[in-house]
């Protein structure tokens, strides 16, 4: 399937996403921290990202405006998760999908899955 960078720094939800993604049939590849998940993205051209929004150091939002600031990666759909996020709120830095934590797994594979579709169409 698809090739998924999962940016959290709570190893939780690292994990939860990790494996639900993986049940799903997808490849993960997993950072803790923004500066990481930017080498990532760049090292392994990841199909698709989610990133948490609340981290310390490089929040998502600057994570998210690097990558979009990177041709190689650009393109990448990005969806931002975060704990009380609500779904009409609109981050900064680019994002494609807001979804809050805790996760709806079949809402977010439903997201998934039309990104990474508009991605390969477009």
């Amino acid at each position: 399937m698809s090739r998924i960078l999962i940016v959290d720094d709570a190893e939780s939800n690292r994990q939860l996403l990790d494996y639900l993604l993986r049940h799903f049939g997808h490849e993960t590849i997993l950072a803790d921290n923004g500066a990481d998940a930017i080498e990532a993205a760049l090292r392994e051209r990841p199909d698709l990202a989610i990133i948490d929004l609340a981290m310390p150091g490089m929040r998502g939002e600057e994570v998210a405006r690097r990558l979009r600031a990177t041709p190689e990666v650009a393109h990448m759909p990005l969806l931002a998760i975060s704990v009380g996020l609500d779904p009409q709120d609109h981050p900064d830095g680019g994002f494609d999908g807001w979804y809050p934590m805790p996760i709806d797994p079949e809402h977010l594979l439903q997201g998934i899955q039309r990104y990474l579709q508009d991605a390969s169409a477009g």
